[in-house]
């Protein structure tokens, strides 16, 4: 068994390029050199340390059977690569189980991963599965795909480096153990209630032989006799002082308890702040009446809002709207340099989101994905307001942040560094009951301007004109719905960009071109010409 032992360790090191995870696979080689015996990865790596510490075997006999181990290892000029080979197979097996498992699986139950320590050998593992993870990205069809993806290939480093990984599910439950120190004080307590008890029934009469054998008990080693003419008062004493007693044991349980507190939730802070901040809501109180009438309600809704009302018009709002038309909306203001520094600065380890993906996996894979809201996002509100307060007020100012333009996305990515850039643009329009409907939902979702100089308030006439002409400009009727409503356009730009890596392709270097642009109208006489273009028979059919 030992040499078989030294020889699996010797030909797992021998063919790791690195040590990377050669545990796992000294156990394989030694399952297979003794199939009879089955022991853990752990118990065998302590054997083998064992073994090489306590000299069961001599240098000679050490040697003998690495030699005897790893005879194919040795890199010669006729097998060169060889090892690089096997361990890359090794890793792409790896990867592929980890992708598979990671589409079968629901968000909710994916497993939760650890941290990766910071050094050579994992930043090693994750530069290796690099290039590995581009036939996979280039047929992802969505950026859901492309998660599992890279959730697939965070959970295969794991298992190469050797972290721990938790089973399926990643909400973990929290432990309602009570600890011993509280179990202890709590016995304390129990038994001192019992003991009060007894004596409050012995001082009223209560001549029991189980009590006065526990009141005996109580007053042991003290000089006190039950039959002496002031025990009623040295009883009120007792029970006095160990009324003190619980009162203080019960204080050091709540000081515990908050100390405990304290503890835990500033080790989750600092671990998951999303578990944090939903341990800290409130739960949802509903109410115990009955429902209200949905009929009722669209009623009350519709007469409030949906009635004609008629406006006195008068020759002035001719002349504004005449102003407006010449009038150029003033341009986004460009929030690159704020987005590029969020995502420079981006912590590693902080909590993940529904996809459990960190950021260190995101850094460390190349490939940046993201998607925000574009510039013609909210353009039917943005609209509304300007012609609202430029009617109302004579002048306009912004009222909704400002979104990323889509030439803006491509100097970001190049601002990052980001190469194989890819950017894709898709429009979703949401149809709601009234214009105050939306402006409530903009300004629950933090998408009021956030300009330093701005108007803190937006005038009431402002907003009942502004929802006005909304109503007027973009509403529908929906006949077969009884009802009306206003668009409201959201512009999403999905963007990803990779990491600079010698894998990429590489664009042809200055003065290499065999075909000059200028020569675009010649291109018939240009593939006639095989000396100049060479094409296959594909390309000449």
């Amino acid at each position: 068994m030992n040499a078989n032992a030294q020889r699996a360790y010797f030909r797992a090191k021998g063919e790791e390029t690195g040590c990377l995870a050669y545990r796992a696979r000294t156990h394989r080689l030694f399952a297979e050199l003794e199939p009879s015996l089955t022991v853990t990865e752990q118990n065998l790596a302590e054997h083998v340390r064992y073994i090489l510490r306590s000299n069961i075997f001599d240098v000679a006999e050490l040697e003998r059977l690495r030699c005897e181990a790893v005879p194919s290892v040795v890199v010669d000029s006729n097998d060169d690569g060889t090892v690089a080979q096997e361990l890359e197979l090794e890793h792409m097996s790896t990867l592929e189980v980890a992708i598979v498992e990671t589409r079968s699986t629901l968000l909710e139950n994916r497993p939760r991963l650890p941290r990766i320590a910071l050094r050579k050998r994992n930043r090693a593992v994750v530069r290796a599965l690099n290039p590995m993870l581009v036939t996979y990205l280039e047929a992802s069809r969505d950026l859901c795909e492309t998660d599992s993806i890279l959730f697939g290939a965070a959970l295969a480093a794991c298992r190469i480096i050797g972290a721990k990984v938790s089973a399926a599910g990643r909400a973990t439950g929290q432990n309602s153990a009570i600890p011993a120190w509280r179990r202890t004080i709590e016995e304390r307590i129990a038994k001192a209630r019992a003991l009060i008890g007894r004596m409050i029934c012995f001082r009223s009469g209560n001549n029991r032989p189980r009590i006065v054998r526990t009141v005996r008990m109580a007053f042991a080693g003290t000089n006190v006799s039950l039959s002496q003419p002031d025990i009623t008062q040295k009883l009120t004493e007792c029970i006095d002082d160990l009324k003190q007693r619980i009162a203080a044991w019960g204080r050091r349980i709540r000081r515990y308890t908050e100390r405990s507190t304290r503890f835990n939730q500033n080790r989750l802070f600092q671990s998951d702040q999303k578990r944090l901040y939903e341990s800290l809501e409130r739960p949802m109180v509903s109410g115990t009446g009955a429902a209200p009438n949905q009929a009722d309600t669209i009623e009350f809704w519709r007469g409030l809002w949906s009635e004609p009302v008629n406006h006195s018009e008068g020759p002035w709002t001719e002349v504004v709207a005449s102003q407006c038309a010449s009038m150029t909306p003033m341009d986004p203001v460009i929030i690159t340099p704020i987005v590029a520094e969020a995502v420079r600065r981006a912590p590693n380890w902080k909590s993940p989101g529904l996809d459990g993906l960190h950021h260190y996996w995101l850094k460390g894979f190349v490939v940046f994905m993201a998607c925000v809201f574009g510039g013609d996002t909210l353009m039917e509100l943005r609209q509304a307001l300007q012609l609202a307060e430029t009617e109302r007020k004579g002048g306009m100012s912004p009222h909704i942040s400002p979104f990323t333009r889509i030439r803006d996305i491509g100097g970001l990515l190049n601002a990052a560094g980001f190469t194989l850039q890819t950017v894709d643009v898709e429009a979703l329009t949401i149809w709601y009951p009234s214009a105050w409907h939306l402006m409530r939902d903009v300004r629950t979702l933090g998408e009021s301007n956030a300009a330093l100089n701005r108007p803190l308030h937006l005038d009431r006439d402002v907003q009942f004109a502004a929802a006005a002409i909304y109503d007027e400009m973009y509403g529908k009727d929906f006949p077969e719905k009884n009802s009306r409503g206003v668009p409201a356009t959201f512009q999403i730009i999905n963007f990803l960009g990779w990491k600079p890596d010698p894998s990429q392709p590489k664009p042809l270097e200055k003065g290499t071109g065999e075909v000059s642009l200028k020569d675009l109208h010649k291109i018939d006489e240009i593939i006639k010409d095989t000396n100049k273009v060479k094409l296959s028979e594909e390309d000449m059919k």
